[in-house]
């Protein structure tokens, strides 16, 4: 079933930026900033998102920054490799420029997107505490200080509106509650279902990318099954010196692919997949090492093997190029396939002393 389109103009809360790892060459923001440019949508923010996305901003480079240096502190025996790209490693760093360059980039998005940023001068701040002590969302029951901002970004946007629609692109819990009161806000979890819904209204195309998504269904499975498998797992418990031996995918489960980019030639769609993997990890054998009082460490003398399965959710990127001939996809070749973050590995958590064991 195809939804209507109420609305152009768009609200994206902080959370779903952060949600997109604050990247603005994220899919989803590179085809709705192509679609303002346009004008055929309108992104409207506030002083509030703009002051947390760059806060947010600051303290991922910062936090970045930091690991950099400890890397360096333990990697020094690499710093006179004659080797260019382990050198480029420990080149100087402006720190300061880093942030100005951090904050120019989502400046610049914001500016190319035709962006209307809102302040809070418009507001009445007896509207904000009447639901804070009232304890009704986005506060709910526990009265969250810390969700004043949200609060004064949705009346700021409710004020905007007037009498108009705006799409609120999140998925707080309490903004959803706060939405479902409004009749002007309409909530969408997910920046790239938005994109799916204007895409099927604008585009009879979509239909035919989804047919043909439904149709190759195992192979696109399949193929994340065999991605997944020739990557790489590591363990992040507190295991000293553990390492994950192999994993493997037991199941890819179904899922719903959102149409973010379409046109005559060529589409982008994306999609979260949950996949049940098992996995085994060694490591030194803790509990049955010998302590010395004398240096305080524990020696061990063995290993110890834990197996164990957990389901993960990992994005896809699947792009693909055809021609339309006869209501029909033709000539049909993928342009991409990527499953998001499998060259950063596959975090599992097994502890020596798991409860599990």
């Amino acid at each position: 079933m195809i939804m209507e389109l109420e609305s152009r103009k768009v609200f994206i809360d902080t959370q779903s930026f952060v949600r997109m790892g604050l990247n603005l060459n994220h899919s989803a923001l590179g085809s709705f900033l192509e679609l303002c440019k346009d004008k055929k949508l309108f992104h409207l923010t506030t002083t509030v998102v703009k002051r947390e996305v760059e806060s947010k901003i600051q303290t991922f480079i910062q936090e970045a920054l930091s690991s950099l240096q400890d890397f360096r502190r333990k990697a020094r025996l690499l710093e006179k490799i004659d080797d260019e790209s382990i050198k480029a490693l420990f080149n100087e760093i402006d720190k300061d420029e880093v942030h100005k360059k951090s904050l120019s980039v989502f400046k610049e998005f914001l500016a190319k997107s035709n962006t209307n940023i809102l302040d809070a001068s418009s507001i009445n701040a007896e509207d904000i505490l009447d639901l804070y002590f009232g304890k009704r969302p986005p506060f709910g029951e526990g009265k969250k200080k810390s969700e004043f901002p949200d609060a004064i970004s949705l009346f700021s946007i409710l004020n905007e509106v007037g009498a108009e629609k705006v799409y609120v692109i999140s998925d707080d819990s309490d903004l959803k509650e706060f939405c479902s009161s409004s009749k002007n806000l309409i909530l969408i979890d997910t920046l790239d279902k938005f994109l799916d819904i204007y895409n099927e209204h604008e585009s009879t195309i979509t239909e035919l990318v989804k047919k043909y998504l439904s149709s190759i269904d195992g192979d696109i499975k399949n193929k994340i099954e065999e991605l997944i498998n020739d990557s790489w797992a590591y363990n992040e418990a507190p295991w000293e010196d553990s390492e994950v031996d192999d994993f493997n995918v037991i199941q890819v489960h179904d899922f719903e692919p959102t149409v973010v980019c379409v046109d005559e030639e060529e589409c982008l769609t994306t999609f979260d997949v949950d996949v049940d993997i098992e996995y085994t990890v060694t490591g030194p054998d803790f509990n049955g090492g010998v302590y010395d009082k004398e240096d305080g460490s524990i020696y061990t003398f063995g290993t110890t093997t834990h197996s164990g399965a957990t389901t993960k959710t990992f994005t896809v990127e699947l792009g693909f190029s055809y021609k339309i001939e006869d209501g029909e996809l033709k000539d049909i070749d993928e342009t991409e396939f990527c499953v998001a973050g499998l060259s950063d590995g596959i975090a599992v958590f097994v502890d020596e002393n798991d409860d599990n064991w």
